[in-house]
């Protein structure tokens, strides 16, 4: 969605945008912006698909946003060295965090 002129967003990171693969930079692009910022035939190609299928488009970005994230938690595992068991906690403290916000208790 547009943001209001001098508006800084909801917060993440320039870096953190910018980390993700190219598709998915033009996927959020095309999905936040106004069909008049689609410059290059890529955005333009993500805009028709997301006018003529809406489904298929955020299906096809939630996928990308996934495999983005657990890219990114593999990465995180392996730069500070977690071993099987650290790891397994680690999946279970980020489950039990996803049910507390579902469940409204964060």
């Amino acid at each position: 969605m547009p943001r209001a002129k001098g508006s800084k967003g909801k917060g993440g990171s320039k870096a953190g945008w910018e980390a993700a693969p190219k598709m998915l930079r033009d996927m959020r692009r095309v999905y936040r912006s106004e069909p008049e910022k689609d410059k290059t035939p890529a955005l333009k190609r993500l805009r028709e698909l997301l006018v003529s299928d809406p489904k298929k488009f955020l299906t096809m970005m939630h996928a990308q946003e996934r495999d983005f994230k657990k890219g990114r938690g593999e990465l995180a595992a392996q730069k500070i060295g977690l071993d099987e068991g650290s790891e397994r906690a680690l999946t279970v403290v980020e489950e039990l965090l996803k049910e507390g916000k579902a469940k409204g208790e964060w």
